[in-house]
């Protein structure tokens, strides 16, 4: 059966803070796509499906994008109820899918999806990216390994030692401006290496507790997590991402463990022309199955000029299928190396390692309109890594002369580049009180407004081993 809901009037988008009262909210409890593992991107003025497994009598009445300075209302959608299995692994399925289309003059951001139904709002964070169009040209953050709660890593105030490290890789990964990243596995070390330890079981966090660190960082003590990625961000599951431990019950279904605590497992989306499909392959999985399915797939949205894997193990490839698919590029971890082979080939595809565990290093690709690439490998994040956070140092660092949250009228950007390697396109964004300005250098890629500021997002060229001045002050004109 499906159903329709019109809202009357021309679509309208509001570029002001809608504050979302969430006293009646499942956060992300039901929304099955887009949500923590996988990212909507979503070209503005185009449709996106969402899918959904209401409750019984849930019924979906609109859907809103909430951006950190504006929301934007999709007035129009339509949705059908049905059953649909979206893990043969697992069973889980859903039973409400929903078509929306984001108006043509949403501001491009990283947007919450908040799906508004009869029984209450449903969030997914940081689920949908708008963007203004597909770059022919763009580049690609790949890390892997970041065993965020591994046991050897614990603060005494709770937090995992390995957060600051991650947070660091998302400020940089802010600063370089990519259009996509990866995190290709074994993400959060959801099991515990000492089950038997009663002490240990007391101590460390819960599996919600420690996928949350993951996504959300610790707005506490400052550390970003993956939704804080500017970019639209995926992850795929390694060998390290399932069953915790005993006293969270017995399920050891881990198929059924990614699916509750990150969604959907063997993901596929489309860039412009380029193809990106996930393989589950750390779980012991059918890889054969997921090739079939990813073939249908691009049987229905053509080839495109390229075709790129992300996975966990760099050794396991899905041959012959990635011959018969002629499947350039892949995206992989598990190996922990710095300076190893890169890219680890073991036929016609290229894997490309990447590690933060031991040297916190990260992969960056730059891709071209015909979907060729090139790669800058095993790029070292920060200096001293298993130091304490306030020791180490990121290569890679942005810093504002004022407060940049509204309310200095005149500011300036400094960013130091370590790197033996240029950023064309790095990215700064002013926080400014409403009105008109003007940047010293790089070319404004938009501004946001709402009732009180305006959000000023510039891209400038950060040449290798330099420092760079951005100055932002009101338009005289």
């Amino acid at each position: 059966m499906r159903k329709m809901t019109t809202y009357p009037g021309t679509l309208f988008v509001s570029i002001v803070l809608l504050i979302i009262s969430f006293s009646n909210s499942a956060w992300c409890g039901k929304i099955i796509y887009p949500w923590n593992a996988t990212t909507a991107i979503v070209k503005a003025g185009e449709s996106f499906a969402v899918l959904f497994d209401a409750d019984p009598d849930q019924i979906p009445e609109a859907v809103v994008l909430n951006g950190p300075y504006n929301s934007v209302p999709l007035t129009s959608f339509t949705y059908e109820t049905g059953s649909w299995i979206y893990d043969d692994e697992s069973g889980y399925s859903y039973n409400t899918r929903i078509s929306v289309t984001v108006p043509s003059h949403t501001p491009a951001e990283r947007y919450d999806l908040v799906l508004k139904t009869s029984a209450g709002d449903e969030v997914s964070s940081s689920a949908v990216k708008v963007i203004r169009e597909y770059k022919l040209d763009y580049t690609i953050f790949h890390i892997s390994d970041t065993h965020i709660c591994d046991e050897s890593y614990r603060n005494p105030d709770g937090v995992p030692g390995r957060l600051a490290l991650l947070s660091a890789l998302v400020d940089m990964a802010n600063i370089i401006g990519p259009e996509l990243v990866f995190l290709t596995g074994d993400n959060v070390n959801s099991r515990s290496w000492d089950e038997g330890n009663a002490d240990y079981l007391t101590t460390w966090p819960s599996t919600q507790e420690r996928v949350d660190f993951y996504y959300k960082g610790s707005f506490e003590n400052g550390y970003r997590g993956v939704y804080d990625f500017n970019a639209a961000a995926f992850s795929c599951n390694g060998n390290h991402d399932y069953y915790e431990r005993k006293d969270n019950g017995d399920e050891k279904n881990k198929f059924a463990f990614w699916n509750t605590y990150h969604g959907l497992r063997t993901h596929h989306f489309e860039y412009g022309d380029s193809r990106f499909m996930a393989f589950c392959d750390a779980f012991d999985e059918d890889n054969d199955a997921e090739a079939i399915r990813h073939s249908s797939w691009l049987n229905e949205v053509g080839p495109g000029n390229l075709r790129v894997i992300y996975k966990h193990f760099y050794n396991i490839i899905p041959e012959p299928w990635v011959t018969e698919r002629n499947i350039q590029l892949g995206f992989c971890g598990h190996n922990h190396h710095k300076g190893g082979e890169n890219p680890f080939t073991t036929g016609p595809t290229d894997m490309y390692i990447a590690n933060f565990t031991e040297y916190t290093t990260f992969n960056l690709f730059r891709v071209d309109s015909s979907g060729n690439y090139t790669v800058e490998n095993n790029l070292v994040a920060v200096e001293n890594p298993k130091d304490d956070p306030s020791l180490f140092r990121a290569n890679l660092t942005l810093e504002f002369a004022e407060a940049n949250d509204g309310t200095s009228k005149r500011n300036s950007a400094i960013l130091v580049n370590k790197f033996p390697v240029e950023f064309p396109e790095a990215r700064v964004r002013f926080v400014m009180p409403k009105g008109n300005y003007t940047v010293s250098r790089g070319r404004v890629e938009q501004v946001i407004e709402n009732e009180t500021m305006s959000i000023i997002d510039v891209r400038v060229q950060l040449e290798s081993s330099s420092t760079t001045s951005i100055d932002i002050e009101p338009d005289s004109t």
